[in-house]
């Protein structure tokens, strides 16, 4: 007949202590993760703003042009580019506050 040898109390906080250091481990590596998606995020909408705000820019300027006043097809760009503008906006607005969330759980 075998014997179990039960874990003494010094046994078992070692191994409560090491499975805690695990999941504490796994949670720091997926905030991480989620910090870095949400930088990358933050970083690809910055992007779709500029490419944005140049193209609007140049449409008012074509607005601008005498010879363009009455083309109504530059003015419904002009306003989809904005509309896009405006939920870029908010995208980066969402992302930012989730970024900055990650980064003053993590201190």
């Amino acid at each position: 007949i075998e014997k179990k040898v039960r874990p003494g109390p010094l046994e078992q906080k070692e191994k409560e202590k090491e499975s805690g250091n695990k999941v504490q481990y796994q949670k720091r590596k997926d905030s991480e993760r989620r910090r870095r998606s949400l930088a990358k995020k933050v970083e690809q909408t910055e992007g779709k703003i500029a490419e944005l705000e140049i193209k609007i820019t140049e449409l008012t300027e074509l607005m601008e042009d005498p010879e363009k006043i009455g083309d109504n097809s530059i003015f419904s760009r002009y306003e989809e580019l904005k509309k896009e503008l405006n939920d870029e906006m908010w995208n980066w607005e969402k992302y930012q506050s989730q970024l900055e969330r990650t980064k003053e759980n993590r201190n």
